[in-house]
Parts: C-alpha cells; structure tokens; sequence
C-alpha cells in the first residue's frame, strides 16, 4: 500500500511538466492535437481519480468539487445567454483545475524542472536568434508573442519548486533568460512583464532581505553601478534595438486591443443580463477579424463563464495574495503579479493551456503549507 502511494506521489511531480511539454509539442508541430488531448486528458483523469479516491475526504476535496461544479453550471448558464456551449471547454476547466492542484501538492523535483527551463529557454533562444526562421509562423495558430508566455509557464514551475525549498534569495538567472526571451520576441506585454519580474526579484533580494538600512543603501548603489554597466553592454548589441522595435513603430498602446475591450466594456454596461452571464460575440466584426481573442483572460473568462464565476476567481486570487503577505511569501505575490499582467493583455485562459496557473494561484492560499519564517540571508542551494 504504501509503495503504491509512493509510486503516485512521484508519478504526480511528473504530471505539470509532462502537461507542458506536451503542449509545447503540439504547438511546435512535433505532435498531433489529437495525441496532445490524449496525453493532459489521460493524466487529468489519472490525476483526478487518484485526488478524489481517498481513504478520508476533506474540506479541500469539497472545495475542489464546489468549484468544478461551478464550472459546468456557470458555463452553461452563460453559453444559453452567449448561444456558445462549449462542453468541451468546461472539461478542459476542469482539467486545469486537477493540474493546477497536482502541481500545489506534488510540485516536479527541482532539479527537473531546472533543467527542463534551461533545456526549453536554449531551444527558444536559438529560434529568435536564427534569421532564418519567421518567429511568426514558428507556433502554430499562435504569434511570436507566446515565446514568452509558453517560457513564462515554465518559468512559474521553476519557481514554485524554488519557494518549496523554503530559501531567501530568489535565483536571479531565470528571469534574466526570460527577459532576453521577452527581448528577441519583440512582444511588448512580454517585455514589460519581464521587467516587473526583475525589479520585483532585485528588490526582494537586495532591499527587503537585507538585514539593515546600512545595506540596503550599499545594495542600491552596487546595483545602480551594475545597470549602469549592464545598460552600456547591452547598448553594444542589437538586443535592445529589436526589443523596442516594436514601440518604435506601434507605440506602448496596441490600437487592436484598445478596439476590442471598447467595444466589449461597451456591451457589457449596455446590458444587465450581458454583465451578469458574458457578452455574446458572434456577429461583431471587430471580434470576428480577431477571431474571438478578447486579448485579456479576464474578460476571456467574463464571456465563457460570466461573472459570479469571475468575482469567484477574483476573491480566491485576493485571498492568496492577502495570504501569501501576511507570511511574506514574496516570491509568490511576484509571479502572481507578474503572470496576472501578461494575463490582461493576452489569452492565457479559458482556451489556453496556461489556465492552470489561474487556479494555481486561486487556491495557493488553502493548499500551502509553507511556514511564516523569516528568510534566511542565504543562496538558494540548486544542488
């Protein structure tokens, strides 16, 4: 007995890289969708099965089902009003959802997901780097912009597995790789997203575990003469230039976007019932050139589940980020914010397989069983 609860234990570690990477597979054209859906639908199942399959249910098993059936009931109610159905999506929820808490409670080892970053980070790098290929119709059905959202999922995993070790400084070198990505995709969400993850990490690090007022002045300055230096070397290389070639010639404000959420908030406050269950988007052509990408996950959701399910989402998010500063999980309230930025400005939701990390984040706060600790001012040991 207890060897096979052992064998699913580490089985399960295995469960979010393997959903991953298949994913990043299908997107790569290395595997049909068909093959793509039978392996996270396979382990959804295994998962959830195994979950749910206990000796003695508790408060979080009930929590997990309310929230699923949550699911298929607000989907429902919203597709009538939206005239969108979408069975299959619900599922798909709901099989993020498993993941999501797979990933809370069996995290992948860190050594593996460490090397699975680096590993998919180079494969990245050496495609932006290759003139020879068209970032654009690298992925299929997704633009260049999702360089950094597929690295950005990983980048998340690696990071979990870090704040399980219970460490103080947080490993730079991760962030620095996922703002070069974020740099060579030329996608402005991205590179600003990139930015609030180094700052955040920068600050954490060097101000807020520092033991006095003393270093922390020392730290700013050191720091300052680093960016300094950084910026010269940098300015050296195309990098910045490709980077922002994209503000040159666009702006900071993506008119497309702008169109979409005007013409969205537009429905929304014209109508009670639109605001309550979604808003239908058949028939509007400014959804229909951008083929139903609202550009924003949360009003993605909005539109699929409508908006108790939203406020729901909503609330559990509020609620770990309260948690997670209470205990001064820092790390934690960092990739939250930093993945919840990329989020209003692209589809990582509700038909997209980065999902998972919305309800990884919502139900942070009830399945962590990390201490309030006060860091130790050490490195975090990769061994």
């Amino acid at each position: 007995m207890m060897n096979a609860k052992h064998n699913y234990k580490y089985f399960s570690t295995w469960i979010p890289l393997l959903f991953i990477a298949s994913f990043l597979l299908y997107y790569s054209h290395k595997i049909p969708i068909l093959i793509c859906n039978m392996i996270y639908i396979s382990i959804a199942i295994f998962g959830g099965i195994k979950y749910f399959c206990v000796p003695k249910i508790k408060i979080k098993h009930y929590l997990i089902g309310l929230f699923c059936l949550l699911t298929i009931v607000s989907g429902i109610s919203s597709g009538i009003h939206t005239q969108n159905i979408n069975f299959s999506l619900y599922l798909k929820t709901i099989s993020y959802v498993i993941i999501a808490i797979l990933a809370l409670e069996y995290p992948p080892p860190h050594i593996v997901i460490k090397s699975f970053f680096y590993g998919v980070s180079a494969w990245f790098i050496l495609i932006l780097l290759n003139s020879k290929i068209d970032p654009n119709d690298y992925f299929l059905r997704l633009s260049r912009n999702y360089f950094s959202v597929l690295l950005l999922a990983l980048l998340c995993l690696y990071y979990f597995a870090t704040a399980k070790k219970a460490c103080s400084k947080i490993p730079f070198t991760p962030a620095l790789i996922y703002m070069v990505v974020s740099f060579l995709a030329v996608g402005r969400s991205g590179i600003f997203s990139s930015l609030i993850l180094v700052s955040g990490i920068l600050y954490i690090n060097y101000w807020l575990y520092s033991p006095n007022s003393k270093q922390k002045f020392i730290n700013a300055y050191f720091l300052g003469v680093a960016f300094i230096i950084f910026l010269f070397i940098v300015g050296q290389t195309n990098i910045v230039n490709i980077g922002f070639s994209r503000f040159k010639t666009m702006g900071i404000k993506s008119q497309g976007r702008s169109l979409i959420w005007k013409q969205y908030f537009g429905l929304t406050y014209g109508s009670l019932t639109n605001l309550l269950l979604g808003n239908p988007l058949e028939g509007i052509e400014i959804f229909e050139h951008y083929e139903y990408n609202l550009h924003n996950s949360f009003l993605q959701m909005h539109t699929t589940y409508g908006l108790p399910f939203s406020l729901i989402v909503a609330g559990g998010l509020a609620h770990s980020l309260y948690s997670c500063y209470k205990k001064k999980e820092y790390l934690i309230i960092l990739l939250m914010a930093t993945f919840l930025f990329r989020a209003t400005t692209d589809q990582l939701g509700f038909a997209f397989f980065t999902e998972f990390l919305f309800y990884y984040f919502v139900f942070y706060s009830f399945f962590s069983e990390q201490k309030n600790k006060k860091p130790v001012l050490k490195e975090v040991n990769e061994k």
